[in-house]
């Protein structure tokens, strides 16, 4: 399991909200849960309020990987992603998550007719 905490550059509220979404998950989520900070829309640096030094500051504080990114070019986001997922698979083979049930991702869904889409 992970987590991106994503802020906006251009916007210092979005990146002020981090510390409560983390509070949230370590009310909320189990501790193992992975958790990347992510900034995004680092490609407008003329209209950057949040710098990348206080965001990785930030990360560091919290024990976060730091990722800038930009969805609209594509900057760092599979990156990002790649690191997410390999850091929860990683997690998940040493039973870092003893409270979450095994996932078989061969089997078929289970689909009830009256629930089956399209009908």
């Amino acid at each position: 399991m992970g987590v991106f905490l994503v802020f906006d550059v251009i916007d210092r509220k979005s990146f002020q909200n981090i510390e409560n979404w983390l509070r949230e998950l370590d009310e909320k989520a189990p501790k193992a849960v992975a958790r990347v900070l992510v900034a995004n829309k680092c490609d407008l640096t003329d209209e950057r309020k949040v710098t990348e030094t206080e965001a990785r500051e930030l990360a560091t504080q919290y024990g976060l990987e730091y990722f800038e990114t930009s969805a609209k070019s594509g900057y760092n986001v599979k990156e990002a992603f790649e690191f997410l997922a390999k850091t929860s698979y990683d997690k998940a083979l040493r039973g870092e998550f003893p409270d979450v049930g095994a996932v078989d991702v061969g089997a078929e869904p289970e689909v009830s007719p009256s629930k089956a889409c399209c009908n």
